[in-house]
């Protein structure tokens, strides 16, 4: 799980650097900046699923057993 706003990093940047090293973890992206705008950018960048700030623990927990039953990298059937 990764927040798009971090203190030392820029959470796109961060997102792009792991995918450039592995195509296979599962990211899940939160953020609520901008009204959780941002997030649909970070699909492209990779991200697995997302999930705008503030959230339900409910809501998390839907989110992230979804990303854990998909197959493989960004749900491919890997």
């Amino acid at each position: 799980m990764l927040d798009l706003s971090m203190p030392d990093t820029d959470g796109f940047e961060f997102l792009k650097g792991v995918r450039a090293k592995s195509p296979k973890p599962k990211i899940l992206v939160i953020s609520g900046f901008l009204g959780g705008t941002m997030l649909a950018a970070a699909k492209l960048f990779g991200a697995v699923a997302t999930l705008a700030k503030p959230f339900s623990p409910d809501s998390l927990l839907l989110v992230v057993s979804e990303v854990l039953a998909k197959k493989g990298p960004a749900g491919s059937s890997d």
